[in-house]
């Protein structure tokens, strides 16, 4: 099978259907946002309550690229054709809230990974939509994980699905998908009222970023103090933006707090 290529569909098919299928209230946010690392540099939320309210999944359905993808699917994935025509069939809760997360390797700053954290109704038909060989599915720690070698993974359990990308290879993606599965009580990042504020407003889609992680990278520290910048410029420097859509237009902000060490 074509995994990457199976894997990408899905995505972009996902991301489409959750904002325009479910007619119904989206539940409270902050699930998912729980599961997101501590060393995360970035955080985006996807108000699905809002979006929904604005698309027309009909219309997006008799689109070019839309029917395009649906004819790929139905050579490459039958039952992945079937979630693009009817989402309740992929078992993901059309009511819940996306966050996506991207962390860097505290200890090697050329690797990040990012996570994309998707609540699950129905786990046996989000497993039934991937087509697979026995061998790219495995278990541990209670996690399904489909791992095909690549640098894309995918693992769930009941009601979570957790896609993770990584800019490199390694064998260390599977044990942080499985990671990204644990709530860490102590991790300070979601308390963090930077990201609480750029969070937590009202509109369709919400980002935050921060070098605080690189901060405590050696690497990083090493590499500013070659121009001359100490460390400490990395620490409490955040951009907070969003975007809305508004009468067929995207529009949106940014504001940035930067460390004044950092601009010297």
């Amino acid at each position: 099978m074509n995994f990457i290529k199976a894997f990408s569909s899905f995505l972009l098919g996902s991301v489409i259907l959750l904002i325009v299928a479910c007619k119904k209230d989206a539940a409270k946010p902050g699930d998912a946002l729980a599961y997101v690392p501590a060393t995360a540099t970035s955080v985006t939320a996807i108000d699905l309550k809002k979006l929904m309210q604005k698309a027309d999944f009909e219309s997006i359905k008799q689109m070019d690229f839309y029917k395009e993808m649906v004819s790929n699917s139905e050579m490459d994935n039958p039952q992945l054709t079937k979630v693009l025509l009817d989402p309740a069939a992929s078992g993901i809760n059309l009511e819940g809230k996306i966050y996506s997360a991207t962390a860097f390797d505290e200890q090697n700053p050329e690797e990040m990974t990012t996570y994309f954290y998707v609540p699950l109704k129905d786990a046996a038909a989000f497993e039934a939509m991937w087509k697979f060989e026995k061998d790219e599915l495995s278990e541990k720690d209670g996690i399904k994980i489909l791992d095909s070698g690549s640098n894309a993974i995918v693992g769930w359990n009941k009601s979570l699905a957790v896609f993770a990308f990584s800019n490199e290879t390694s064998e260390a993606l599977v044990d942080r998908l499985v990671a990204a599965f644990k709530v860490d009580k102590e991790n300070t990042l979601t308390k963090d009222p930077s990201l609480q504020k750029a969070l937590g407003a009202n509109h369709d889609i919400t980002s935050w970023l921060s070098t605080n992680s690189l901060a405590k990278n050696g690497g990083a520290g090493f590499a500013l103090s070659m121009i001359d910048v100490k460390p400490e410029a990395l620490k409490d420097n955040f951009i907070s933006s969003y975007a809305d859509f508004e009468n067929g237009k995207m529009v949106g902000h940014a504001d940035f707090n930067i460390n004044k060490k950092l601009g010297r």
